[in-house]
């Protein structure tokens, strides 16, 4: 029972990381598609996924 409670845990996160990830790229593409420009360098990358995380801990 602990195991499988676990692997429940363990896949909870690994959706959360998912969801997570999806968020950061489709956020980018539309704040690129809003500034008619790609937003591709490791800085916009960092900025969107900082906001990202700061608006899902809100939620």
């Amino acid at each position: 029972m602990a195991n499988a409670k676990e692997r429940i845990e363990q896949d909870k996160q690994q959706a959360l990381l998912d969801i997570r990830s999806e968020v950061i790229k489709l956020s980018t593409l539309i704040a690129g598609k809003i500034v008619n420009q790609k937003l591709n360098s490791d800085k916009d990358q960092t900025l969107v996924a900082n906001t990202a995380d700061e608006v899902l801990s809100k939620h």
